[in-house]
């Protein structure tokens, strides 16, 4: 099974050996050391899960250490889903939870990649309002107001 699982990441990583991992070393044994094992599945049906997802999602990596750092955020996404999925099942929430194109990243990398842009803008907006406007105590208000 696992010379299967190791020419499944060949294929679908063709130059996983011409280049350069672009993630620290590090930083793959940090969160294979942190990552728990998916409660209920083997490890050979997480990462036939994985090589099943890239393939859906046509994600490839340009190195094998990269490979496994994303298969390692999936393994842990993927636990989270389940643990979820399991307390929803006992009716302690009212959605359950799945897999998507973005499993493969973290919520840090995840919020880097998509809400940036929401955060500058949120900013520069409260930043144009003045309090011109806004009422004072003691003002008056009307009680109606012909918008015509």
């Amino acid at each position: 099974m696992a010379c299967v699982v190791a020419i499944s990441l060949l294929l679908f990583s063709s130059s996983a050996l011409a280049t350069v991992s672009v993630v620290p070393y590090l930083n793959v044994l940090t969160l294979s050391r942190q990552s728990r094992v998916v409660p209920g599945r083997s490890d050979e049906e997480v990462r036939m899960l994985y090589l099943e997802w890239r393939a859906k999602h046509r994600h490839s990596q340009k190195s094998l250490d990269l490979d496994e750092y994303r298969f390692e955020v999936f393994k842990e996404n993927l636990r989270f889903v389940d643990e979820h999925n399991t307390t929803a099942n006992h009716g302690e929430h009212t959605f359950r939870l799945a897999m998507n194109q973005f499993a493969d990243l973290t919520n840090e990398e995840y919020q880097a990649m998509f809400l940036k842009d929401f955060s500058r803008l949120r900013r520069s907006t409260s930043q144009k309002f003045s309090n011109r406007h806004r009422l004072r105590e003691g003002d008056d208000l009307l009680d109606s107001i012909d918008w015509r």
